[in-house]
C-alpha cells in the first residue's frame, strides 16, 4: 500500500487534528456533524485525486477487557448495514510500527453511544471492539471513490 498521493485524515475533534498539525496531511473535522463531514471529506478527495483515507483519534469501548488508552487497528468498519474492509497491508503496515495495538472490527455510529446497556447491545450485535461516530462515514466515501482505507483509534473510555 503506498500513501504516496497524500494523505486524509479524518478526525472527530480539533484536538485530534492539532494532534496532525505540521505532518502535511489534509484533514477533515467532523464535529460531531456527519452530514458536514460528509460534505468536507467528498471535497478533500475531489482536490486530492490520489489521497489515501484514514480514520484517526478516540473512539468509545465496546469490548470487555479492552482498557482505554488500548490502540485499536480496525481491520474493517461496520455500518448499521455495511462492512467497509481496511486495506490490509496498510493495516498490517500500523500493527507492525504500533506494538501492542488490537486488531478489531470498529463499528460506526450516527449518535453518540454512551449508555453501557448501548454499548453492551452494539458489542453483542457487531463484536467491534469499539465506536466512533466518523470511521463509517471516512470508510463509505473511501470505497466509493475508489481509495485505500484505514482506521486507528484509541479508547478514550471502556465498555462500562
Amino acid at each position: 500500500m503506498s500513501i504516496g498521493g497524500g494523505l486524509i485524515a479524518v478526525v472527530g475533534m480539533t484536538r485530534e487534528a492539532q494532534i496532525l498539525e505540521g505532518l502535511g496531511y489534509e484533514v477533515v473535522v467532523g464535529g460531531g456533524d456527519g452530514t458536514q463531514l460528509a460534505a468536507d471529506l467528498g471535497r478533500a478527495l475531489a482536490d486530492n485525486p490520489d489521497a489515501a483515507v484514514i480514520s484517526f483519534g478516540v473512539a468509545g469501548g465496546l469490548a470487555q477487557g479492552v482498557p482505554v488508552g488500548d490502540l485499536i487497528v480496525a481491520q474493517a468498519v461496520l455500518g448499521e448495514t455495511q462492512r467497509w474492509e481496511c486495506d490490509q497491508a496498510w493495516v498490517q503496515r500500523l500493527l507492525r510500527a504500533n506494538r501492542g495495538a488490537r486488531l478489531g472490527m470498529l463499528a460506526g455510529s450516527d449518535t453518540v453511544v454512551g449508555d453501557v446497556a448501548a454499548k453492551h447491545a452494539l458489542w453483542a450485535a457487531t463484536g467491534a471492539l469499539a465506536v466512533d461516530m466518523e470511521s463509517h462515514l471516512a470508510a463509505r466515501a473511501a470505497h466509493a471513490a475508489g481509495r485505500p482505507f484505514a482506521a486507528v483509534r484509541a479508547l478514550s473510555d471502556g465498555a462500562d
